[in-house]
């Protein structure tokens, strides 16, 4: 079990993931947050868009977790949601938009919860047994695998930037 330091960097960490992912991104034209930068990988659009698509889906887990006793909790297939339209359109304000609301709820109702609360459990269909603490680890860290992918993907668009020139 993590500390209540640790928790709280965790929950500061989801706090300010939509800023920076805004940051990322500001100033990007929104033809070039399409472009696929690096082989099999997936743009800075669909990255923000998943992320979005994630972070409902595990929100929603989270307040199934907290308001059940010991729920089920369905995985989503990020691939299938990849594919609809909306999550493929270079425009990422809605999807930042989303996180915006989302994470300011999320962390909210975190930093609503005593100790107890965070040991709760629900039954997710593939991982097995998942805590509210699990949640927080496994999403911050999404977060973060999100950010540095999209770092990733910004170097490699300068680089082909470098090469065209």
């Amino acid at each position: 079990m993590l500390t209540v330091d640790e928790r709280n960097a965790l929950i500061i960490k989801m706090r300010t993931l939509p800023r920076q992912l805004a940051e990322l991104v500001r100033g990007v034209p929104t033809d070039e947050l399409e472009m696929v930068y690096l082989p099999g990988e997936w743009s800075i659009a669909q990255n923000i868009h998943h992320v979005a698509d994630a972070h409902m889906n595990a929100f929603h887990r989270f307040k199934h977790i907290l308001l059940h006793e010991q729920p089920e909790i369905r995985s989503f297939d990020q691939k299938n949601w990849s594919r609809t339209v909306e999550a493929t359109l270079p425009n990422v304000e809605d999807s930042l938009f989303i996180l915006r609301g989302l994470h300011n709820r999320w962390c909210t109702l975190m930093d609503s919860l005593g100790e107890g609360d965070w040991e709760r459990r629900g039954l997710h269909n593939q991982a097995g047994v998942v805590t509210l603490e699990d949640l927080l680890m496994s999403y911050a860290r999404h977060g973060d695998n999100h950010l540095e992918q999209i770092k990733k993907t910004l170097d490699a668009r300068e680089q082909h930037k470098q090469s065209d020139s």
